[in-house]
């Protein structure tokens, strides 16, 4: 009896230890993961129906961008892209032909760590916010006093908003579509909606753990949220919210805007999922045209940025 219990002690101790060996790996595993750079360095073509300049950026701490330049007509205002995870520029271009058809500028830029540009472990727009001062000083030195719009889809937003305390008024007006309220509250929300409450829970628990291994930034820094609140007062602000989007819900983009310290407003689209929100479509260009129309306006009208 005593040799039985013994045995069944030795099974149960061996088994908690794969168990949670395999806790550790897979949470070692997915952190690695979602911080890894995405693709190799890779080069970007530019559309044959693009016409812009293929520019290279550097940033304050050693990154090298690639971008597509066209600064459009003079006196006509120049609207900066930053996309979302997984794109770069090329995700970029129909977006840019659009502006560009109706004579405004644009710079679009892969943000570190993707398509042609350098960088490694993913921060989810923390250092990014370096790229969007360094595009913002490219513009300024190739159309000094063209009003500046932001454009960020997600991580692009995310970098805009941990970008925007340090620009104040340089930059005219932003528009930011399905930016994630908290690093850590996005993670947890995705777990939710892909496992069952405690394996939810215990898979954070290894995200948590391994965090400060493989994310180069403290995740507690990385919360948009504590950012919003540092806007300069009076600088135009569209959030975009997609009415499904369970990467970035409506409820944590309408708090962004409530919470945000700029002349700022909500706008909900019908958008099915986070990157179906990206699409260019009428009614999402009919909000861009009337912010920029706005923004333009108030320019020429001679309102200090």
């Amino acid at each position: 009896m005593q040799r039985r219990t013994g045995r069944l002690r030795q099974f149960v101790l061996r088994s908690s230890a794969l168990v949670a060996l395999g806790w550790l790996a897979s949470g070692a595993f997915t952190a690695w993961k979602l911080t890894d750079r995405p693709n190799p360095l890779r080069a970007e073509r530019q559309p044959t129906w693009l016409r812009a300049e293929d520019v290279r950026l550097k940033t304050r701490d050693g990154e090298e961008l690639g971008a597509w330049f066209d600064p459009g007509a003079p006196g006509k205002p120049v609207v900066l892209f930053f996309h979302g995870m997984g794109g770069s520029r090329s995700s970029l271009a129909l977006s840019a032909q659009r502006v560009s058809m109706e004579g405004d500028g644009y710079l679009a830029v892969s943000l570190r760590s993707f398509g042609d540009s350098s960088g490694g472990a993913l921060d989810f727009g923390w250092s990014s916010r370096a790229d969007v001062l360094a595009a913002v000083e490219f513009v300024e030195a190739h159309k000094p006093g063209a009003p500046l719009i932001v454009v960020g889809q997600s991580l692009g937003a995310a970098a805009a908003i941990f970008a925007a305390p340090e620009l104040g008024r340089r930059v005219s007006g932003y528009v930011l579509e399905g930016p994630y309220r908290d690093l850590e509250k996005a993670c947890h929300d995705r777990l939710d909606r892909q496992l069952f409450a405690p394996f939810a829970s215990l898979a954070f628990l290894g995200l948590r753990l391994w965090a400060p291994c493989f994310l180069p930034t403290a995740l507690d820094a990385v919360r948009p949220i504590d950012q919003v609140g540092r806007f300069s007062a009076g600088v135009p602000v569209l959030f975009v919210a997609g009415a499904y989007d369970e990467q970035a819900p409506v409820e944590d983009v309408r708090f962004l805007t409530e919470t945000c310290s700029a002349d700022a407003e909500l706008a909900v689209l019908d958008a099915h999922d986070h990157r179906d929100l990206w699409a260019l479509d009428e009614r999402h260009w009919e909000l861009w045209s009337g912010f920029l129309a706005r923004v333009e306006h108030a320019g020429n009208a001679g309102v200090p940025y």
